[in-house]
């Protein structure tokens, strides 16, 4: 299964919040190089704050809720990222999950799909 990355709450404009849903990784640390807090203990379905990181660059500081295999709305491990919503901002995370991490762009519907498919 691929990892994919999307911005799930629209990126058309500026906004307070988006919503970047990413999934596919078989488990949470896959992505530790990228929050400044230990993920060894995150439950799921509970919101935490962390500051997400670059390059040993803090990008945003944000909230996050990881869902857990098999009750997500994929039926996969998903983790949302509540960001700041600037357009810009957004667009750079999603890069860096995508050169850094291995994701690539999640198709239109993809999510979707998978949870039928699931």
């Amino acid at each position: 299964m691929e990892k994919i990355i999307a911005c799930s709450s629209g990126n058309s404009v500026n906004s307070a919040i988006s919503i970047i849903r990413i999934n596919g990784f078989k488990n949470l640390k896959e992505l530790r190089p990228f929050f400044s807090i230990s993920l060894e203990k995150i439950e799921p379905k509970k919101i935490y704050s962390s500051n997400l990181c670059f390059d040993d660059s803090v990008q945003d500081s944000i909230l996050f809720c990881f869902f857990k295999s098999p009750k997500s709305y994929t039926g996969e491990n998903i983790i949302e990222l509540y960001v700041h919503g600037n357009k810009i901002n957004v667009e750079v995370i999603i890069d860096n999950f995508i050169n850094l991490g291995g994701f690539r762009l999640a198709n239109p519907g993809e999510f979707s799909l998978r949870a039928l498919k699931n």
